[in-house]
């Protein structure tokens, strides 16, 4: 039946990290895994993406103006005005990894 192909066929991973910014910020965007920078300067507003890849890190001189999200999860601030720090993005893990990390 046509349901049963819906149940099978699995959910399409982001393949992005979308940051949004209503004013402009300093930032710095890196890839996880050999650290290639990807943005450095000065970000101007709106909508932008990056590949996410094995992961991101993202540092922001503004993280309370900077928002972001994966894929259909909600988005939120990278941080509070008084924490500047490097905040690691990381693809969803599948569901049968979920059990994992509800542990740590």
């Amino acid at each position: 039946t046509p349901d049963e192909t819906v149940a099978a066929t699995p959910k399409p991973q982001p393949k992005t990290l979308e940051i949004s910014l209503t004013e402009p910020v300093w930032m710095s965007v890196r890839e996880l895994v050999g650290q290639k920078q990807l943005f450095e300067g000065l970000m101007q507003p709106g909508p932008h993406s990056f590949p996410l890849g094995t992961g991101v890190q993202v540092l922001a001189g503004r993280p309370d103006l900077v928002m972001a999200h994966i894929g259909d999860q909600p988005a939120k601030a990278l941080g509070s005005i008084e924490t500047i720090q490097w905040v690691t993005f990381k693809p969803p893990v599948a569901a049968l990894n979920a059990t994992d990390q509800s542990s740590s």
